[in-house]
């Protein structure tokens, strides 16, 4: 009975090693997740994305139209 008892609590034991290290394993992908979040969180937003390409299409434009002025054909 008592080389039960042993093997059983030298199962537990390992059983408890196991679950301190699944538990360090979680909280470095609690960590890993937190940052992730807050890397996508600084993201821009797909309007911002569209209205910096609009205003670079648009700026674009007025400096040809002021070099065709500036400039005009002869």
């Amino acid at each position: 009975m008592e080389a039960r008892v042993a093997k059983f609590e030298d199962q537990f034991a390992r059983i408890g090693t196991l679950l301190r290290s699944v538990d360090d394993h979680v909280r470095k992908l609690q960590i890993d997740a937190a940052e992730t979040k807050g890397r996508i969180a600084n993201l821009p937003t797909t309007w911002a994305m569209v209205t910096a390409v609009i205003g670079g299409q648009v700026a674009l434009a007025g400096i040809l139209i002021a070099a065709l002025r500036l400039f005009p054909p002869h």
